[in-house]
């Protein structure tokens, strides 16, 4: 008597023991799935057990159907390019094992573009992080910082968003009294660190604001896998206008000029 095929997870030769679940993941009921999840953290969970418990063959597939859809402007491709691009910046490690030799082989341009560690346009040098960090006030500690990041207070919010520490931004990012004006300066600001600009991205509240995310988009020291993830999401008359805007990477401008002659065509 043969054995009947299990639907629990178990090793594939070539996946470096991941556990790969016998049931294939269907792309287009994936991304239509992502609407239907309430909560960004949810989403970002698919993705993580999307590529934990698949083969690369069928994590390429969802992925390359994900672009598809971002390039049409599917309903789901918003939501979902949002969430795997917050999966990316995290879990870079996992994404390059899984996808990255496959998208070398099948020569998927643009995929290889999110998962090669290009860096971003501009980069804020050693030198000048130091100097930030010196600027600091020496009387009141990191750990002080940190805490003073949470309290209601319009003047030490105007000052800490402009702190080298991404645990003190991050916290300020999370103080109910910070506005959207105030983010706006962040992800705008010219030299910034990059992790500064992740934190931003990142945030639950502020990443998803569509002013916050253009921010990001046009901000040269944007890490360059964030901006591309952003870039779909941006109106048409702002691709038009990113194609041609020499201060951002060159990968940048040539993905805006793809995404337009695909919905002009």
């Amino acid at each position: 008597m043969t054995d009947e095929p299990s639907d629990t997870t178990h090793p594939e030769p070539g996946t470096g023991g991941r556990n790969v679940s016998p049931k294939v993941t269907n792309p287009a009921r994936f991304l239509n799935r992502m609407i239907t999840v309430p909560e960004p953290e949810m989403r970002i969970a698919l993705w993580a057990e999307l590529f934990r418990t698949q083969l690369p063959q069928h994590v390429l597939e969802t992925v390359d159907a994900l672009m598809s859809a971002v390039r049409s402007r599917h309903p789901s491709a918003r939501v979902s390019i949002l969430s795997f691009t917050r999966f990316l910046q995290r879990n870079r490690i996992l994404a390059k094992q899984i996808l990255l030799p496959i998208a070398v082989v099948e020569g998927h341009a643009t995929i290889l573009a999110l998962l090669v560690d290009e860096p971003p346009f501009k980069t804020m040098e050693a030198a000048e992080l130091e100097r930030a960090a010196a600027n600091e006030d020496k009387e009141i500690t990191l750990g002080e910082r940190r805490a003073l990041a949470r309290r209601p207070d319009p003047v030490l919010i105007e000052r800490l968003l402009s702190d080298p520490d991404p645990v003190v931004v991050r916290n300020v990012l999370s103080n109910p009294r910070t506005v959207e004006s105030q983010v706006v300066k962040l992800a705008s600001r010219r030299p910034v660190p990059a992790a500064i600009l992740i934190e931003v991205f990142q945030h639950q509240r502020w990443g998803l604001r569509p002013t916050i995310q253009s921010c990001l988009v046009q901000n040269p020291y944007t890490p360059l896998e964030i901006a591309l993830g952003l870039l779909p999401l941006m109106p048409q008359s702002e691709l038009r206008r990113l194609q041609r805007e020499p201060s951002i990477h060159a990968i940048l401008r040539g993905w805006a000029k793809d995404l337009i002659r695909r919905v002009e065509t």
